[in-house]
């Protein structure tokens, strides 16, 4: 993270430290440190956070048919198709992503609208 004077500031700010003119008291130096690296940190833990997180451009797996006797794919807010099986959905998706050289977050859609991280069965997506 690129530190400008506004984000300095900022950070001095939210640990009480008091900016005048760009300049700091040699003495505040460790504290203002320490609170840069807090909110690195902070940072850090929000970015891992998204990624547990299903976004509208990742790749779903969803119940559809008669009981749940198909598998709804879509990706990026499009619906690729409805297949009969796990390992036709898979390939679908595979290809498709291949195809267009993009690799989003892969989720599974419960009967009951819960979301997981996708198990992958099929021996083509290692590396997914």
């Amino acid at each position: 993270m690129l530190v400008t004077k506004t984000s300095l500031s900022q950070i001095c700010a939210n640990v009480g430290i008091k900016v005048e003119n760009g300049k700091i008291a040699r003495a505040d130096a460790d504290a203002i440190v320490l609170a840069y690296e807090e909110e690195e940190e902070m940072e850090d833990l929000d970015e891992e956070n998204e990624e547990d997180q299903p976004d509208d451009y990742d790749a779903y797996f969803s119940p559809a048919g008669n009981l749940g006797s198909q598998i709804s794919v879509s990706v990026n807010m499009k619906h690729l198709g409805t297949f009969k099986s796990t390992d036709e959905a898979e390939k679908a998706l595979l290809a498709y992503l291949d195809k267009q050289n993009f690799f989003p977050n892969v989720w599974e859609v419960s009967d009951h609208g819960n979301v997981s991280k996708y198990e992958w069965l099929s021996e083509n997506s290692k590396g997914l």
